[in-house]
């Protein structure tokens, strides 16, 4: 009986026009509630594009709705440049851009678009990868130009950047894009460690993945921070944690001692 009385009343444009009114006049004269009813959507919003699949449906939907729909993308285009031609609405966005532009939004900006450009730089060179390491950069500057994509930077430029101009350093960093720590083995006491050497390249195999232990020439200090890359784990500290080199440097330890 109630809902039956609920839709009738709802069917009436005059009761709908009354309750809308209602609720607004009580949610202007609210602003706690208002807080509350943002943070809430705020919440939900960031909880639901979180969610890759969710973006990706979104993006197909809406190539969908244009492919199906060809005449909104010269009706969103007139629309546009009929609002643009209004002078005093380009003299408040110019004003509200320039109030927004301070010189704490400039640095975060800057900051974002560096690690934009490093990111999508190393990642498209990190696809050019050969062969024992190597990257082909014929391959990754064709792409880039069929690309026409301004945030990934020639080769010299990220080398200049990042790595000031050392083109061994940005090739080291490709190579070993991606990789990260999947576990640590942590032993009681103290344990000797070692930093193992190689003449010329500073590196040599282990577990099936490439070591790079420190090199000479940052001394003794440097020694104390290795940096080392096994079984395509990354680790800077102490010692690597990888349970692969806490074996060897048992095993090294052992035969040091029983020498």
């Amino acid at each position: 009986m109630l809902s039956a009385q609920a839709q009738a009343q709802w069917s009436d444009p005059a009761y709908k026009r009354f309750m809308v009114e209602r609720w607004g006049a009580f949610y202007a004269e609210n602003a706690e509630y208002r807080a509350e009813v943002h943070a809430q959507l705020d919440r939900a919003q960031r909880e639901y594009w979180s969610d890759e699949a969710h973006r990706r449906a979104q993006g197909e939907r809406v190539h969908a709705h244009f492919e199906a729909h060809p005449e909104r993308k010269g009706f969103l285009s007139q629309s546009a440049n009929t609002q643009w031609a209004d002078a005093d609405l380009r003299a408040w966005r110019s004003e509200t851009t320039a109030a927004q532009w301070t010189d704490g939004f400039r640095e975060k900006r800057k900051a974002t678009l560096e690690a934009t450009y490093f990111r999508k730089t190393v990642t498209a060179l990190k696809s050019c990868e050969g062969p024992a390491g190597t990257i082909d950069l014929d391959t990754y500057r064709a792409r880039r130009v069929a690309s026409r994509d301004k945030s990934l930077l020639r080769f010299e430029t990220f080398c200049e950047r990042y790595f000031e101009g050392d083109s061994g350093r940005a090739l080291d960093a490709v190579v070993h894009h991606n990789h990260r720590v999947v576990s640590v083995e942590r032993l009681d006491g103290r344990h000797d460690v070692y930093d193992i050497e190689v003449p010329g390249t500073h590196n040599f195999a282990l577990a099936g993945g490439g070591v790079r232990p420190t090199a000479p020439s940052r001394g003794a200090t440097a020694r104390r921070r290795r940096s080392c890359r096994c079984a395509g784990r990354s680790s800077t500290s102490s010692g690597c944690a990888s349970s692969a080199c806490w074996a060897t440097r048992r095993s090294a330890r052992s035969s040091r001692r029983s020498g």
